[in-house]
């Protein structure tokens, strides 16, 4: 600031030959000097004061985005995890091998999108973004990704999360045949035993540890008195406080339910960087779909099936019917085998049906919606009541819901339901599902260029902080 001249107030003498003239009366130098020295002393001061501020913002460290958020991932026997990947030949009774699916961190081989023969290949772009995902292998995916995430610590005494890559799940694959239930459960015996001599998991008594299971909740439950189907693990009394994130978790008043999270089934899309991203929105949004309703799936039968044989049952009639909609019959062939002939398929509907499957939850609902084809489902727990952090709200703004037992026994005409939807309401559909799905996609974790956007693993990980901070998951 520019301070006015203490002259510029006084008037001037006329100068006296016979005595020099002086500058200031002594009333005005009783005045002046100590205005000065004040304010030599306060620009002093001032200054010292900016500099102090200065060296305070410049030594104030940066904000650490990890702060009381650092993952501790425990440092299991290999028998727990890289040897069950390894044996992944040795499954008993089946002639099967998962030895593809564990490959490349758990994202499986890359799919063979040859331009000249394979319809699907000038979708599927970059091609370099498509795998042969395993629906089950979201243990060796999750894990692969904590260890390089930026919030990892190998202190647990600095932790705030515990993690356990227990691959449990190729544990139960490879022995969920087997009749022995000694055989079956061995594993987890011993898992459950190494536990428990772990200091952290002492500490915090299985508080804020967090364990990736690739299947449904039910095949890690199994009941002494009815049919010996998958394995007890979640049975063990050392694992109730332990948080579980499932492809499918329960959704009814069991204690088993309380710490159980469920998180999207894998897809077959991971794209390495943020273009590759875009690029995919981009497409989908510009897609022509030429196909009104689609519904690709096999039938059911059997006690287990029977609502959900007698839904499918339904809709394969209507269908059938209905010159707007295209069945594709699946088969382990052609829809597990070829899976970017089903996503061809979604990319060309504007509607996909999906009712439950062997449980109310099926992959397809997350193929359909990274294709952006409307997912019409026909119960609450195969959607809304599942996916509470990827997939909030009452899916109004992804779906279409109907009623299964309203269209299995009334015969309800699902076909001219979805006809009547006005075409503003399905372009507000189509594009809210483009803006959901990098929340519902799996990212590559070998990055190769800036991604910024979060994924269905990083809204997890927010999600499990918050409500470690909160102190309830599904709120």
């Amino acid at each position: 600031m520019a301070y006015p001249s203490s002259q510029s107030h006084v008037k001037p003498r006329r100068l006296s030959m016979s005595k020099p003239a002086m500058p200031f009366s002594k009333s005005q130098y009783i005045i002046f000097f100590p205005l000065s020295f004040i304010l030599i002393i306060s620009l002093f001061m001032f200054n010292a004061s900016n500099d102090e501020l200065n060296l305070s913002v410049a030594q104030k460290p940066k904000h650490d985005s990890c702060e009381g958020r650092r993952i501790f991932i425990y440092q299991l026997p290999t028998e727990f995890n890289d040897r069950i990947a390894l044996d992944c030949q040795n499954y008993t009774f089946r002639d099967w091998s998962m030895c593809d699916d564990v490959r490349n961190d758990g994202l499986g081989n890359l799919m063979n999108l040859d331009a000249a023969s394979d319809p699907a290949a000038p979708l599927l772009q970059p091609s370099s973004a498509w795998y042969k995902t395993d629906q089950f292998s979201l243990e060796v995916i999750f894990h692969r990704r904590l260890l390089t995430h930026t919030c990892r610590t190998e202190d647990p005494a600095q932790a705030s999360m515990f993690y356990l890559p227990f691959y449990h799940t190729l544990d139960v694959s490879r022995n969920l045949f087997n009749p022995d239930l000694t055989v079956r459960d061995h594993l987890t015996n011993r898992f459950v035993s190494w536990l428990r001599q772990q200091e952290p998991w002492q500490l915090h008594h299985g508080h804020r540890h967090v364990l990736t299971l690739g299947r449904i909740i039910w095949d890690f439950y199994r009941h002494p008195e009815y049919e010996p189907w998958g394995s007890s693990l979640l049975r063990q009394p050392e694992l109730g406080n332990v948080t579980t994130l499932l492809i499918e978790r329960c959704t009814y008043g069991m204690s088993v339910c309380d710490n159980a999270v469920a998180i999207p089934y894998p897809t077959n899309f991971h794209p390495a960087s943020d273009a590759a991203l875009r690029s995919w929105q981009t497409a989908v949004r510009n897609v022509k779909r030429t196909r009104f309703i689609t519904f690709a799936g096999s039938a059911r039968s059997g006690a287990l099936h029977n609502m959900t044989g007698t839904v499918r049952g339904e809709l394969f009639t209507q269908c059938a019917e209905s010159p707007k909609c295209k069945h594709l019959l699946c088969t382990q062939e052609l829809c597990a085998d070829n899976v970017q002939t089903l996503y061809k398929l979604y990319s060309e509907s504007v509607f996909c049906l999906q009712p439950a499957g062997d449980s109310p939850t099926r992959k397809g609902i997350f193929d359909t919606l990274l294709s952006g084809c409307i997912p019409v489902v026909f119960a609450r727990n195969q959607t809304v009541e599942q996916y509470l952090w990827h997939l909030p709200g009452n899916g109004s703004n992804y779906s279409v819901q109907l009623d299964g037992e309203t269209v299995a026994f009334d015969h309800y005409d699902v076909m001219g339901h979805l006809e009547r939807i006005p075409k503003e309401e399905v372009e507000r559909l189509q594009e809210s599902i483009v803006q959901l799905i990098p929340r519902l996609l799996i990212r590559n974790h070998k990055l190769e260029a800036e991604y910024t956007s979060k994924d269905a693993i990083d809204v997890a990980i927010e999600s499990l902080f918050e409500w470690f901070e909160r102190g309830d998951p599904q709120k």
